[in-house]
């Protein structure tokens, strides 16, 4: 951002003192509004360039361009700020039910656009961010107020289901929220978090971390708070999926869901599309996941050896299909028939289909089954896996019990709840590998999310911690996905002119599927309502010891390391995936 001055030139007296002030003031700036370094290599960084009244072309939204009325650092009048506390400890107690102010109210009159070596021009320092609108020529006519539910001239609402039990990240994520307020134009308005106790994300999986009736619950809720969006249950269950009765729920209240920062929803992109303009996804739905691991298989593994089994590396392939079962995961698992299906299209057929639960009392029958696959020559087991706790009912250390050692060729929806397969047997951890839907992880410092809690007035040390972590990302991703709609839609926000906006926008994507960041390639394709559409191929790090990482009294997993990745985190979808194996080859990460 550039500071200029004028100085009076009559008086020499004068000049002087005003140099020095400006010296002082340009000192003050750079400290306050410097961003952050951005993430990766060097020589591929984002370069802060001067500010664009307008979005280049081909790189716009058809729907508006944009700035309002504050300078970064300052609050408007009338508005209230927060204090975000700076250990995890102090996110203890029971958490408002009321609209929570950013830390920075406003938003700046002019925004700092970013330029990338191949000339593409971003909103922030994320590869994955917008075209950049910097300015708002028709400040002067106003926004229009009220424009929508949950929308006034000054305000978007958007509801947070979180706990009472001391888990909770909010008020802790509140520095992304002022990143987006103070970096993206939303025409002089700025996000509100309404956060409110989650039946679903209280139970803390009590009630089954899935629960068609706490979501129910849940988005009713919702629909009383007045708000123009919602979030999904990455705080504190990452691990809780978006079911059909909560976004269908909002929908029909015309309420806006940006779920899928993490867990993806349990739906399938024609039944996101059958709910617009209010039903969005950050990450592929579990649906379009299951064909994907089809096509990886037929095109990368059948009528191949089962080499990662330290059992039948010298046996071709035979494969069997393992899934959680409907009561664990609240319902059956979507794109089941099109994994079978697209598997039949490359000769596998007959497949066995083992249901699975986490229970203690489950053990016995699931190790009946997996001595029955043994005898069977089943090399290779398609695994969907739940949460990946060391326990004793976790399939891995099922199947290690009775001797038995496929490959695991894993659905993966979840990185943290992927990397946590590593805490079990290596004899099987180590021969797990399969399909991710999450960006590929950096070391944390490094990760847009994270920059972003930093520039926003966040601390090291939430931001390090168990909490932040596991919520910060995909609270990030959401809030990425909701703030690209809001700026794409311009100053008359609507669920309609939010869709529009996303679906005339052509993201630039500088460097996607591609080093430095092997980011996903950005793109709302018609009426998917999916931001990401392509997959990395990944396995577990044999050699990770998922090492703890300490922060203050909080300790947990090493998340980025037990991880590796198909050709450094090349994407792939279907119709694309290599003609040949790309897992356990060369460096991964």
């Amino acid at each position: 951002m550039t500071v200029s001055r004028r100085a009076d030139r009559g008086v020499a007296t004068a000049n002087a003192i005003v140099v020095g002030v400006i010296v002082v003031l340009v000192a003050v700036v750079a400290l306050v509004v410097k961003p952050p370094a951005p993430p990766g290599v060097a020589a591929f960084a984002p370069q802060a360039s001067k500010t664009i009244v307008k979005a280049p072309p081909g790189q716009a939204s058809s729907n508006g361009n944009g700035a309002a009325s504050c300078v970064v650092g300052e609050v408007c009048a009338g508005t209230t700020t927060t204090t975000v506390p700076n250990s995890s400890k102090a996110l203890a107690g029971a958490l408002p039910t009321t609209t929570i102010a950013p830390l920075i109210a406003g938003v700046p009159s002019s925004l700092q656009c970013y330029t990338w070596p191949d000339g593409a021009v971003t909103q922030t320092f994320d590869p994955e961010s917008p075209p950049c609108v910097a300015d708002w020529p028709g400040e002067a006519q106003g926004n229009g107020g009220a424009t929508s539910p949950g929308v006034t001239a000054t305000s978007i609402r958007v509801a947070y289901p979180v706990d009472d039990q001391g888990y909770a990240t909010w008020p802790h994520l509140a520095p992304i929220v002022n990143f987006f307020n103070t970096h993206f134009e939303f025409y002089g308005r700025t996000i509100q978090i309404v956060p409110f106790t989650s039946e679903q994300a209280n139970s803390n999986g009590t009630g089954g971390f899935d629960s068609p009736t706490e979501e129910q619950a849940d988005a009713q809720t919702a629909t009383t708070l007045k708000v123009f969006a919602a979030t999904d249950f990455d705080d504190p269950l990452s691990e809780s999926w978006a079911l059909p009765t909560y976004l269908d729920t909002l929908a029909a209240h015309h309420i806006i869901t940006v779920s899928g920062g993490d867990a993806p929803p349990f739906v399938s992109p024609g039944e996101l599309a059958a709910h617009a303009p209010y039903e969005w996804s950050f990450y592929p739905p579990i649906a379009q996941l299951l064909p994907n691991v089809a096509a990886m298989t037929c095109s990368e593994l059948v009528g191949h050896p089962a080499v990662h089994s330290s059992e039948f590396a010298n046996k071709t392939r035979k494969f069997a299909v393992l899934l959680p079962d409907d009561s664990l995961i609240g319902g059956g698992v979507p794109g089941q028939s099109a994994l079978l299906s697209g598997l039949a299209a490359c000769g596998v057929t007959n497949l066995t289909v083992i249901d699975y639960s986490t229970s203690n009392e489950t053990i016995p029958g699931l190790a009946a089954k997996f001595a029955q696959l043994k005898s069977a020559g089943v090399t290779s087991l398609l695994y969907f896996p739940w949460y990946g706790e060391a326990e004793p009912s976790n399939p891995e250390s099922v199947a290690s019990t009775v001797g038995y050692y496929p490959e695991w060729i894993a659905m993966g929806w979840q990185a943290d709840s992927m990397s946590l397969q590593e805490a079990g047997p290596k004899s099987e951890s180590g021969q797990t590998f399969g399909v991710a839907d999450w960006n590929k992880l950096a070391p944390l410092p490094e990760l847009p999310w994270y920059q972003s809690f930093i520039d926003g007035g966040g601390s090291a040390e939430v931001a390090s911690g168990v909490g932040g972590e596991d919520a910060g990302d995909p609270f990030y991703e959401e809030m990425l996905m909701l703030a690209s709609g809001i700026q794409a839609a311009g100053p008359d926000l609507t669920p309609q002119t939010f869709a529009n906006g996303l679906d005339s926008t052509i993201f630039p994507n500088p460097g996607a599927d591609g080093a430095p960041f092997y980011q996903a390639r950005v793109g709302f394709a018609g009426a998917a309502n999916v931001m990401v559409d392509d997959y990395a191929g990944f396995w577990l790090d044999p050699t990770a010891t998922l090492a703890q990482v300490e922060v203050g009294e909080e300790v947990g997993d090493d998340v980025y390391d037990a991880l590796c990745y198909a050709d450094m985190g090349g994407r792939w979808a279907i119709g694309t995936w290599p003609s040949t194996e790309s897992f356990y080859r060369g460096a991964c990460r």
